[in-house]
């Protein structure tokens, strides 16, 4: 998975403020989102303090699972979309392409736990 600096997921935030962050960095916890214009810590609801420490954290972007439906029109819309397995077996279906149609397995729809976004994002 991607690995973001503090200014990045402020730009990405800004840019799509449903989006949630997690710290990677070591020693440290927390999750960030926007909200109501403000970057805040989802737990504390407090503003997040710009300094050198935060400044230096490294981020993931938090993934949050879609239906198998909004996947699957994701998907027809051009987007690459995974689905991760209880038994481990997760795959990922890069955007439509003609002659390039999967068959989609009732077991994944019903089973599935399905995100929007390739495993880099």
């Amino acid at each position: 998975m991607k690995t973001y600096e503090t200014w990045e997921v402020i730009k990405a935030l800004s840019e799509n403020p449903k989006q949630e962050f997690a710290i990677i960095t070591p020693s440290c916890s927390g999750n960030v989102l926007m909200r109501r214009g403000e970057l805040v810590w989802k737990d504390a609801n407090t503003r997040v303090q710009i300094s050198d420490v935060v400044l230096r954290y490294k981020w993931q972007l938090v993934r949050t699972p879609v239906t198998w439906q909004e996947a699957i029109q994701a998907w027809l819309d051009g987007k690459t979309i995974r689905c991760n397995m209880e038994s481990g077996q997760d795959f990922e279906l890069k955007p439509f392409e003609d002659g390039n149609t999967p068959i989609f397995n009732m077991c994944w729809l019903k089973k599935g736990v399905w995100f929007i976004g390739d495993a880099d994002e």
